[in-house]
């Protein structure tokens, strides 16, 4: 009975030092981090003017509503990780965003199953000694007699005991986007290529969709909306996404007229555009490439 308490408390401490190791393992948002910025450095997009202070942690709810709001208001996503697993703690999210200079973190979490069952555990015990005490006499052929004793000390394998650890484990797919406050946008739109609706709505295949109108650019003070479809800026004809950018970059700081398609009419609009350094930014919602096996309607806010 004695050699099973200190057997159980052996098992007891495996335990725990399990535990405590686990939480000292490699951080899962670093692990499974994806770089949005495709090797530029944050810097090259990042305000000026944004404080440097400890990263802000948010928790979301819907991905796709949560990425519209932050690009409204200036934010540019710079990465995102994904992964499933035990739930992460949250300073491992902050962590991260302080490896990467994010300014926010928002972090989503959803129970997926729970994993049970039994580990078996074997716990050798102690080797015992077995000492044997031996006497005699001899008795020689002419009489004579010779008395001897002495003793000798056999090893013995100590008892094996497997006991059966028993564990669960809930696992819940996770995510986190990370975001910095963007500089100054040129126009301050967030754009698409034109779905086939589109194409058909305005009856022409030129053309980018604004998705996000960013607050307090130079497109919100202009009155441009989400759903409106430029045709033009300048003298540039608009195809799609690359040019859109391409005559962003040749009419940077100058007042320039934009043809946009509304409610089935041509609107033109003169618009005094912003000088900056960002070329082409990540602007599109980063959850179009989140995988599709995390549902947006089961976030879960802790």
């Amino acid at each position: 009975m004695k050699r099973k308490i200190i057997n159980n408390r052996i098992v007891f401490f495996i335990i725990l030092n399990i535990t405590f190791f686990a939480g000292c393992a490699l951080n899962p948002y670093q692990q499974f981090f994806h770089d949005g910025l495709r090797g530029r450095s944050v810097s090259s997009i990042k305000s000026p003017e944004a404080i440097k202070q400890e990263p802000e942690l948010r928790f979301g709810q819907d991905p796709k509503q949560d990425g519209d709001t932050m690009l409204e208001n200036g934010f540019i996503c710079i990465g995102e990780s994904n992964f499933n697993g035990p739930l992460a703690s949250n300073d491992k999210a902050i962590e991260q965003a302080n490896n990467i200079q994010a300014d926010v973190v928002v972090i989503y979490s959803k129970f997926r199953n729970n994993v049970s069952g039994t580990v078996p555990f074997v716990v050798q015990g102690p080797q015992q000694q077995v000492v044997t005490n031996q006497s005699g006499s001899i008795y020689g052929s002419r009489g004579g007699v010779t008395n001897y004793s002495g003793t000798s000390t056999t090893t013995l394998p100590g008892q094996t005991n497997v006991y059966d650890i028993p564990y669960s484990v809930d696992r819940f797919d996770q995510m986190a986007i990370f975001w910095v406050k963007g500089k100054t946008p040129r126009l301050g739109v967030v754009v698409g290529d034109l779905t086939p609706e589109e194409r058909y709505k305005i009856k022409r295949n030129r053309g980018v969709s604004i998705k996000v109108v960013v607050k307090g650019s130079p497109a919100f003070k202009a009155d441009l909306f989400v759903g409106d479809i430029i045709f033009r800026i300048g003298n540039d004809e608009i195809s799609g996404r690359e040019d859109f950018y391409s005559a962003l970059d040749k009419y940077s700081g100058q007042e320039v007229e934009i043809i946009i398609f509304r409610e089935n009419q041509e609107i033109v609009k003169k618009i005094k555009l912003n000088v900056t350094e960002i070329k082409q930014p990540i602007t599109q919602n980063p959850v179009k490439n989140i995988k599709k096996a995390i549902s947006k309607d089961n976030w879960r806010e802790k």
